[in-house]
């Protein structure tokens, strides 16, 4: 059985997706709270159709294609497979065309007029009418000549067995008393977040946070997950303990004097909860969350054993305490890495609606667009692994990422990050690829597009240097604002003696970097690349060539970068 949800934004089809969660289909979820949807699929879409223009970003062929093999995974594991979010108003035809005559489509209907005040009142994009006119329309077109289940808002509300029993009916699922009954309390149990759709008082929803009475002064607390780390864990609490007002140590089962060394530098602000390792950071992480919020903060700092935090444009705890405050529309803040090379969300607002995801290399998701910022003025850096410690993570990384890929085979994700273990275990071929799969799924643009450029790194240590360069050109067609694609492939160019060609592409990498807007890319960056890289390269190019005032102004050109690229760094740590 294959089921399709689909109505606009505010029309009640989370509720709808939780009943037939409980009447036993396989919605994909919780994916955030008890949002029952798949989150994978929900990125897809809101890549297809560009949200919030609403206007196809990819052809049909291509969508058809990923909901097929989409549904044939999911069909693996359930017998009984649904899929739910308002974007799929747009992929109706898409469904048929993938899924067969045989899809069941329900439509969660509700007055136009206000559907749109309800998504105007959330303020998550501007022109909602537009969107949601948009979608109404689609499932009107689409529903003249194709029958569906027909579910209104309002009775929902009004009188949820009813409703139950009637979605159970038409889609002959034949359920338990005990699964109808189930499906009845968690409609009743979270009625007044569902009137929060029609304009009553907003509790927990997908893109707000949950309100809490206003606290006199805002509190900051560090959360410090950590099993033995006895020799490290100093340094960490040492560097963050001013600048919080408690401390919780995670403990995930510690066994030697880890707790003692936090407690010592923490003092009076020391707690220590416990969380049982179960090989899932995010489960970790989520919960750090939760203690943060029984602890009645307003921000929780993550702080891992091995980094290390550096506040250095901020006076004291209540000047990061102000600028944590000045923008209430910030539901994380990013700070950067020392290098430049990436940023992390390490201050989240409590309570929080965002969740992280991933047993590893997890991710914080939930944020809307605009609301996660880089604080400038305080920056971390993690200390460097022994080789033993290392190959210990690449070893766990591996058994996690194997299982990710085997279970979510569509999810670009985890083929990113198992290409980069395999890179880090020096196994070149898989990596490559891992990574190539990455790509051909066609995810997130920058992922994409680094997964080629990490893809082009591992060929270049296996000396396949045109092979490379084919991954960076087709790593452009999927962010082409990515200098480092072009200084790399200007570098494999130069290594197989294409001079001309290194030449090219370097002066493309240096044009593309000229703008210096790292913000851009902030999860994936090589910072030498918007910098000093491509007048490396075009210093030996020019050189090799005989062109020696282009091979004197390449080395000025390299050295002014180099000094820039330097300078930049010292002012940003």
């Amino acid at each position: 059985m294959r089921i399709a949800v689909v109505g606009t934004y505010r029309s009640g089809s989370s509720a709808l997706a939780g009943i037939l969660h409980f009447l036993g289909v396989d919605m994909g979820g919780p994916f955030w709270g008890e949002h029952f949807e798949s989150n994978e699929l929900s990125a897809a879409l809101r890549r297809w159709w560009s949200e919030p223009r609403l206007v196809a970003a990819m052809a049909s062929e291509a969508r058809i294609t990923h909901l097929r093999e989409w549904i044939m995974a999911r069909e693996r594991t359930s017998q009984r497979v649904g899929a739910k979010h308002p974007l799929l108003s747009l992929s109706c035809q898409d469904l048929l065309d993938a899924w067969g005559g045989d899809t069941q489509f329900i439509w969660c209907l509700r007055p136009i007029e206000q559907s749109v005040e309800s998504l105007a009142r959330m303020r998550w994009w501007e022109h909602p009418e537009r969107i949601q006119r948009t979608l109404h329309d689609a499932n009107e077109g689409f529903f003249q000549n194709h029958p569906c289940l027909r579910v209104h808002f309002e009775e929902t509300l009004a009188d949820p067995r009813q409703q139950v029993e009637r979605v159970a009916d038409a889609l002959a699922l034949e359920p338990t008393d005990d699964q109808v009954s189930a499906a009845v309390r968690w409609i009743d149990a979270r009625r007044s977040a569902v009137r929060a759709v029609s304009g009553g008082p907003a509790l927990a929803t997908k893109r707000r946070e949950p309100t809490r009475p206003a606290r006199r002064e805002s509190k900051i607390v560090a959360t410090v997950l950590s099993g033995n780390s006895e020799s490290i864990v100093g340094e960490a609490v040492a560097s963050v303990v001013d600048w919080v007002d408690e401390v919780y140590l995670i403990d995930t089962g510690i066994t030697d004097s880890t707790a003692d060394r936090v407690a010592e530098l923490a003092r009076d602000k020391f707690s220590r909860r416990s969380f049982a390792w179960c090989n899932d950071f995010s489960s970790a992480r989520n919960a750090a969350l939760k203690i943060s919020d029984e602890a009645h903060a307003t921000w929780a700092l993550t702080v891992d054993t091995d980094e290390r935090f550096a506040f250095t444009d901020f006076e004291d705890r209540e000047h990061l305490r102000r600028t944590l405050d000045s923008n209430e529309q910030i539901q994380a803040w990013m700070v950067a890495a020392r290098d430049g090379s990436y940023s992390k969300e390490r201050f989240i607002r409590i309570p929080s609606s965002l969740q992280w995801r991933g047993r590893t290399h997890e991710a914080l998701i939930g944020a809307a667009e605009g609301r996660r910022r880089l604080l400038s003025g305080c920056h971390f850096w993690e200390t460097p692994k022994s080789k033993a410690d290392y190959q210990r993570k690449l070893e766990r990384d591996l058994q996690v990422l194997l299982e990710e890929t085997a279970s979510q085979p569509l999810n670009p994700r985890w083929w990113y990050y198992l290409g980069q273990t395999y890179e880090g275990m020096k196994q070149y071929r898989e990596a490559t690829k891992a990574l190539d799969r990455c790509v051909r799924l066609d995810g997130w643009p920058e992922e994409s597009a680094w997964a080629c450029y990490t893809a082009a790194r591992c060929l270049s240590a296996l000396h396949e240097y045109r092979e490379a360069e084919e991954f960076c050109a087709l790593g452009m067609t999927r962010k082409p604002t990515t200098p480092e694609l072009p200084w790399l492939a200007g570098w494999c160019c130069f290594q197989r003696s294409a001079i001309g060609e290194a030449i090219a592409w370097s002066r493309v990498a240096a044009l593309l970097g000229h703008s210096k807007d790292l913000a851009h890319a902030a999860i994936f960056r090589h910072v030498p690349a918007w910098y000093e890289a491509p007048y490396d390269v075009l210093r030996y190019a020019y050189r090799q060539m005989g062109a020696d005032a282009e091979a004197s102004q390449a080395e000025r050109d390299f050295q002014r970068e180099k000094a820039l690229r330097q300078r930049d760094h010292r002012s940003a740590t």
